[in-house]
């Protein structure tokens, strides 16, 4: 129910991967001003390891989810004059069972570190389970 062109930014922790991307994305284009920014944080859907875990445990997941994937990068482009994406946790996912114990934290630092080389490699970018994604509304 905003007006058009009312906020500077619109951000979010996992929203858009309930929603239908397209719908999001115009509503979303179309509360921001001109030069506006929309970030979000989402989960990513071309993990092997990640979606074999998703298939596994249904009972932790909404009906309505789906992580995003290229095609839902390709339509928010049509939407916005920039878009940009910084994809996160191939390797450091696998530690987050490790936070509790003794020296968790420096695991959980240890596999970021090696993440983020591996989150370079063009084949292996698209691994990542997460993403933040940064939007820029043309004016």
């Amino acid at each position: 129910d905003f007006p058009d062109d009312t906020f500077d930014m619109v951000c979010g922790t996992s929203i858009l991967h309930h929603l239908d991307i397209a719908r999001a994305a115009r509503e979303v284009r179309r509360v921001l001003k001109p030069g506006g920014r929309a970030i979000f944080y989402e989960p990513v859907g071309h993990n092997p390891i990640v979606n074999l875990y998703r298939k596994l445990t249904p009972s932790l997941h909404t009906v309505d989810e789906h992580p995003l994937v290229r095609s839902d990068f390709k339509l928010l482009r049509t939407h916005f004059d920039r878009v940009r994406m910084e994809l996160y946790d191939l390797f450091s996912i696998g530690a987050i069972p490790l936070l509790r114990l003794p020296g968790g934290r420096f695991a959980l630092r240890a596999h970021e570190l090696v993440d983020r080389p591996m989150l370079k490699i063009p084949g292996l970018r698209w691994w990542g389970s997460v993403v933040v994604i940064d939007m820029t509304a043309g004016s």
